[in-house]
């Protein structure tokens, strides 16, 4: 301000309004330092109350730097802090550093919303290590003159809260789901007698939903009659203050309510109950009411069923004292009710506690129901303990329950047996071994301790034991037309005696009592097909009423099954001795065969070998003779091995016939002795014969030349297998029957191999190292001879000392005039007919054409040869003059047949003879059409010459 300018006045004016402002700004100034002390001391007063309050309270107080670092923290805080973390916190300590790393990220954002002037409260869930921790913390920004600084915290522990939110929540959540599913309905109602809650079954009941009858009165749902009385009833309960129960009825069922008040602070608030449905009860106890009268009538019966019962019944107490029994008890025990109340199950049965264990005890240790068997008076029962079984799983009572079960177990081991009869695989077990299980088995259910089995000898007519057990006896076999199991294999037919009957049924029927007499004697039959094949036999010595009708039943079952086995045994045996022999014909058969080859190879060397020697020009009238005797011994032994094999193939077919007539065998045993004399002699072995009866008296009626071939195939083996020593044969009278035997003192016959000889293609010594000719084929064809003839035959022999064999004739000898010696000599040739014969030989093998011309020579007739059959059938007929024909069989071109025939069709008068190899019977019987006759190959000149006769000079004697 400019004063110099100014006057007096307005410089005084100007002082005094300067001292005006002054003393203006003094009471000012005055009047703001008192204020400011007063309000120095409010703050100061303020503070302290603040830092009372802060101290003092139960949040949790801090407050930071935008650097984290704490500028305030009260003691509620920073003890939280280090019970939650283990880290004790202080003024200047960086609050984000001390927290756990996972934390720290998620706390930080939460201080910089704070740092950018954000006010904001929020929840935080922290998982300790042994416990949940709930906090409310609530950020508020520190502004000084307008800028943030920090921020402060006031945290609050709200676990309680929480925990108790959320066990509202779940109490919430049941009692919605209760609602929901409740299987009664369930309702609330408010002072008002609104619905505040109702279970969800309301909907069902009611027809409509929930939403259209919650918070409405009973006039919404319900029928107004019913509505009105059901409000009343809730004003009077509700305000009453006491629960009631009422029924009601509502769509045809029948409901009950139960209804009572809740008060709080002791004013009646809300109302609450739930209603059931009884509609079924109430037909239930109306179906009660009316079979009232039948359950006390059940009542009165069941004394009677009780009684009545099959099962032997008591009731016992805790104590196991008889209570109450039925009659089958009475009678299983024979005893009355009055002798078993109150007595000790144990006392009237002790069975009961034999053995290590008993039902009873079992079931007071497990006290589950138990059972057993007991053995009482020879029969057998089941009892079963059901024990009875209080709330507290004590035992109060048990049922025990009695059942004879003698039949059942008496068809369990029938069945038993039975099984072990037909489920034991034949192989495993003997007939023997098997009866012995049947035994043991039986035992169980009848006395066996006289058992036996035997089976039938059809042949000997005997009985033989398979097994035979017995306190006094033992028969190993016994004729079974004197004894009981005899007449039982006669009849067919079980039999069963006591003491009183055996004697006088063996005297009626003539029958031996063999073994000690009886008391009680049972057998039945082993049936096969339609023959008695043995006997089971069981018997008693002591009781006479130890067997009845049901064991008859029992044992014929058995003796049905053991036929079976027995049966299937055989059949298993005869089925291996099948293989068996299968097999051992097979290797029979390899053995004959290189046997057969050996024969016939061996003469047939002989043959062609001293045949082709008799080439050699140099030989002498000695060396030809003996040559020529080599070949005709070679090819008789030849002959002899086919003839055998024919006989053979005969005998097998069923082609070999019987042609009996009178012989005369003191002949045929001196012809045979004459015939093989040189032959021991040769060997210095002394031959002997021996004929008992007269030449008058020993014809007997026989297959002539069939004895003729056995005699001479049993003399040659003796021959054959005899070094050194002697030979007999003969025969002697043997009860109407010829016994007729060769013995020698030869190399003799394994035991072993005395069987099998008689087997086609054997010999004692069958090896391909035998020394002995032959084909093996002598014996079986003997034997098939013999039996054919009604005899049999059979060897005795002994190695290193000698074999006799024997063999019998079923025929009666016979006197008859003695024969004229000349009528077995030999047909003779005599001067014939000067009238000359012609003949054709139709034969295309050129050694058999030379043979037979060369037999011809002798008779005056003419030949004429064709090398086949249509040559033959040419020559024939244009040659009338021909009175005979040799037709060979086998010819090209055309066969014999086939020639012959064309030949009868325009000659039917010629005489047509077949020669031929083939020399069975099936072959014989072809040449009967259109041949006269045959003769068989290889041709003898005896047998052609008497052809000659026959057939061209009218059967002279030539």
């Amino acid at each position: 301000m400019d004063f110099s300018r100014k006057s007096t006045e307005e410089l005084i004016a100007a002082l005094q309004s300067l001292q005006q402002n002054y003393d203006n700004v003094l009471n000012l100034y005055e009047a703001k330092l008192s204020e400011s002390l007063h309000t120095e001391q409010s703050l100061i007063k303020n503070e302290a109350n603040i830092q009372a309050i802060i101290e003092n309270s139960l949040d949790s107080i801090w407050s930071i730097d935008t650097k984290y670092n704490i500028q305030y923290i009260n003691d509620i805080f920073s003890d939280s802090f280090f019970q939650s973390f283990g880290v004790q916190l202080a003024k200047g300590v960086n609050i984000l550093e001390s927290l756990p790393e996972e934390l720290r990220s998620t706390w930080k954002e939460r201080y910089d919303r704070a740092f950018n002037n954000e006010h904001f409260v929020f929840e935080d869930r922290i998982d300790l290590e042994n416990s949940t921790v709930y906090i409310e913390v609530a950020i508020n920004p520190v502004i000084v003159n307008g800028k943030v600084v920090g921020a402060s915290f006031f945290g609050k522990d709200i676990t309680e809260r929480k925990l108790t939110e959320e066990a509202l929540r779940e109490n919430e959540e049941i009692f919605s789901h209760f609602m929901e599913n409740s299987p009664v309905y369930v309702f609330f109602k408010d002072s008002n007698i609104n619905t505040l809650r109702l279970s969800r079954n309301y909907e069902h009941m009611l027809g409509r939903p929930l939403s259209e009858i919650i918070g409405k009165s009973m006039l919404n749902p319900f029928p107004p009659e019913i509505a009105k009385k059901m409000i009343e009833d809730d004003e009077r309960i509700l305000h009453g203050g006491k629960t009631a129960i009422i029924e009601e009825e509502f769509n045809g069922r029948h409901f009950t309510t139960i209804k009572f008040p809740i008060s709080i602070n002791n004013k009646p608030k809300y109302l609450a109950g739930y209603t059931i449905d009884i509609t079924d009860r109430k037909k239930t106890e109306d179906s009660l009411l009316k079979s009232e009268n039948a359950m006390k009538k059940a009542s009165e019966n069941w004394n009677r069923t009780f009684q009545a019962m099959h099962s032997g019944i008591a009731l016992l107490d805790k104590n196991q004292k008889i209570i109450q029994s039925n009659e089958a008890l009475h009678h299983f025990l024979n005893t009355n009710e009055n002798d078993l109340v109150n007595k000790d199950i144990f006392s009237i049965l002790p069975e009961l506690q034999t053995g290590s264990t008993n039902p009873l005890s079992l079931m007071k240790q497990n006290k589950v129901c138990e059972s057993g068997e007991i053995e009482l008076r020879n029969r057998i029962f089941d009892v079963i303990f059901d024990p009875v079984i209080d709330e507290y799983q004590q035992i109060t009572g048990t049922v025990f329950i009695m059942n004879d079960i003698t039949q059942r177990k008496r068809e369990e081991n029938i069945q038993h047996i039975l099984y072990e009869i037909t489920g034991n695989p034949a192989h495993e077990k003997s007939i023997e071994e098997l009866l012995v299980v049947v035994r043991n088995e039986l035992s169980k259910v009848l006395d066996t301790t006289n058992f036996f089995v035997a089976l039938h000898n059809s042949k000997t007519g005997k009985l033989r034991k398979i097994i035979f057990e017995d306190e006094k006896d033992d028969f190993i076999e016994w004729d079974a037309s004197k004894s009981l199991s005899g007449q039982i294999m006669k009849t067919g037919k079980a039999l069963l005696l006591n003491s009183r009957d055996e004697a006088l049924f063996a005297a009626e029927n003539n029958i031996e009592l063999l073994g000690s007499p009886a008391a009680c004697w049972l057998g039945v039959p082993i049936i096969q097909g339609d023959q008695a094949i043995g006997v089971i036999v069981v018997q008693s010595y002591t009781n006479e009423n130890a067997y009845d009708g049901s064991t008859i039943r029992l044992l014929k079952l058995i003796a049905h099954e053991l036929s079976i086995v027995i049966e299937r045994k055989k059949m298993i045996e005869d089925l291996v001795a099948a293989k068996e022999k299968a097999e051992e014909s097979d290797r029979l058969k390899s053995a004959f065969l290189a046997n057969v080859s050996h024969e016939i190879r061996t003469p047939m060397n002989g043959i062609l070998g001293f045949a082709d020697l008799l080439k050699q020009p140099e030989l002498t009238g000695e060396e030809l003779h003996q040559f020529i005797g080599i070949i005709e011994k070679s090819g008789e032994r030849m002959l002899n091995i086919i003839n055998d094999l024919i006989n053979i193939s005969k005998i097998e077919s069923g082609q070999m016939d019987i042609n009996t007539s009178e012989t005369n065998i003191n002949e045929q045993i001196e012809f045979l002795y004459n015939f093989f004399l040189p032959e021991a002699k040769q060997k210095k072995i002394e031959l002997n014969h021996t004929c008992p009866l007269p030449v008058s008296r020993s014809f007997i009626t026989t297959d002539r030349e069939k004895l003729y071939a056995i005699l001479t195939n049993l003399i040659k083996n003796a021959l054959k297998f005899t070094p050194s020593g002697s030979i007999s044969f003969g025969y002697q009278l043997s009860e109407n029957k010829v016994l007729f035997y060769v013995k020698d003192t030869g190399i003799g016959i394994l035991l072993n191999k005395q069987k099998t000889i008689f087997e086609r293609f054997v010999q004692a010594n069958s090896d391909h190292k035998s020394r002995f000719e032959g084909a093996g084929l002598g014996l079986a064809i003997s034997k098939a001879y013999i039996e054919m003839l009604g005899g049999k035959i059979w060897v005795e022999s002994e190695v290193g000392t000698g074999t006799s064999f024997y063999f019998t004739l079923p025929t009666t000898c016979t006197s008859k005039r003695e024969k004229e010696a000349d009528d077995d000599a030999k047909l003779w040739y005599n001067d014939l007919s000067d009238t000359a014969k012609t003949v054709l030989i139709a034969e295309d093998d050129e050694i058999s054409m030379l043979y037979i011309k060369r037999m011809l020579e002798e008779f005056n007739v003419e030949l004429f040869e064709a090398r086949n059959g249509a040559e033959a059938v040419e020559i024939c007929r244009n040659h009338p003059e021909i009175s005979l024909v040799l037709m060979d069989i086998n010819m090209p071109e055309l066969n014999g047949f086939e020639a012959s025939k064309r030949i009868k069709q325009f000659r039917p008068e010629l005489t047509m003879i077949a020669q031929t190899a083939y020399a069975l019977e099936h072959d014989i019987e072809n040449y009967k059409d259109p041949f006269d006759g045959y003769i068989t190959k290889p041709i003898k000149t005896d047998e052609i010459k008497q052809l000659i006769c026959n057939e061209l000079y009218n059967n002279k004697v030539c």
